[in-house]
């Protein structure tokens, strides 16, 4: 008997996903022929779309490199400061372990979005 209702269950689910579905890929399938002659149309404006957001995401990392760079460079001056401050010939300070890793990872992260990923 659970057997039984197990798949009454399924079939009653399969059924409904299939009614749910149906009536969306028959639309789909009509929308399609009606609409292809004027494909082309359609896509010149998502080409200049694509463009267009390709341009602003550009435009967004030059505006991150450059702010990421300013920060680099203070960093980088801060971290000559504090070597030239301390006598790293006999001890280093875990805090220019840390700055040294900071920047590392900042010129990587600059690395990444002047390469575009």
């Amino acid at each position: 008997m659970d057997v039984e209702r197990r798949r009454f269950g399924v079939v009653l689910a399969g059924a409904a996903l299939f009614s749910l579905v149906r009536p969306g890929f028959v639309a789909a399938q009509g929308s399609a022929s009606e609409q292809a002659p004027s494909e082309h149309p359609q896509q010149e404006p998502t080409a200049d779309l694509q463009k267009n957001m390709a341009r602003a995401r550009l435009k967004e990392n030059e505006q991150r490199i450059k702010k990421d760079a300013e920060k680099l460079l203070q960093l980088a001056q801060d971290l000559k400061s504090q070597v030239d401050s301390t006598d790293s010939t006999s001890v280093l300070s875990v805090g220019i372990v840390r700055q040294a890793n900071e920047i590392e990872k900042l010129a990587r992260s600059i690395k990444q979005l002047a390469r575009g990923q």
